[in-house]
């Protein structure tokens, strides 16, 4: 019995090992495997803050790769990622780092570009590939909060001069303003005063027209009666 317990404890023993070998086998193998279908790619960001190892890799919104390896490279973040290998990547590819929740987490979106494209003339512009191990160029970077905090801290100075200046604009158009209707109710009163001057004269003048006409027609009367009288 006893002889018996030894060889299943032997026997349990020896299949727990093989099984870790299988294991380990496999999980290398498969690993080989992957490395054997990716392109490797590298970019540089000027801020790797939330990209960790493993970060997921993205072309129009499906995982197709991940974040390799991160190194430091003249001052800025050198990012090692792995595609699909069946994915071209051209010269004209875009690297995107985009926020993936409000806690800080990132991960990369991949625009894989075009083999030609026309410019504003209507020119085709050829593209070339990127051959594994290629850099991607053209990287686009989102501002984090610290960037936009700063941004717009630096802005304040200058929404506090504009207002000022907005300030001294409004005083000056009041003042303008203030001294156009001045001038303008004076030019008013000046030609009110001529005016009224005129038609002044004007009445008078008439007045005195009236009163000729008047003695006139009087004078006509009475001589008229004299001419009857003489009748």
């Amino acid at each position: 019995m006893k002889h018996i317990s030894q060889s299943v404890k032997v026997g349990v023993l020896l299949i727990m090992t093989l099984t870790g070998f299988y294991v380990l086998w496999k999980t290398t193998w498969s690993r080989s495997q992957d490395v054997e279908h990716v392109a490797e790619y590298h970019a540089y960001l000027r801020d790797a803050v939330g990209l960790p190892v493993g970060s997921r890799v993205v072309i129009a919104g499906l995982a197709v790769g991940q974040v390799h390896d991160l190194t430091v490279h003249n001052g800025k973040a050198r990012v090692t990622i792995h595609i699909q290998e069946d994915i071209p990547v051209y010269s004209n590819a875009i690297l995107r780092k985009k926020s993936a929740s409000l806690l800080g987490d990132y991960y990369l979106e991949v625009s894989p570009g075009n083999p030609e494209t026309i410019d504003a003339t209507e020119q085709v512009i050829q593209h070339a590939l990127i051959a594994s191990k290629g850099e991607i160029t053209h990287v686009v970077e989102i501002m984090s909060a610290d960037d936009l905090i700063r941004k717009i801290s630096n802005s304040l100075p200058n929404v506090d001069s504009m207002l000022g200046s907005i300030e001294r604009l409004s005083d000056n158009l009041n003042h303008i303003a203030t001294n156009s209707v001045d001038s303008s109710i004076a030019q008013i009163d000046n030609f009110l005063k001529n005016e009224i001057k005129v038609m002044s004269d004007i009445l008078k003048n008439t007045d005195s027209v009236l009163s000729e006409v008047r003695t006139i027609l009087i004078n006509e009367k009475q001589a008229r009666k004299v001419v009857d009288n003489i009748e």
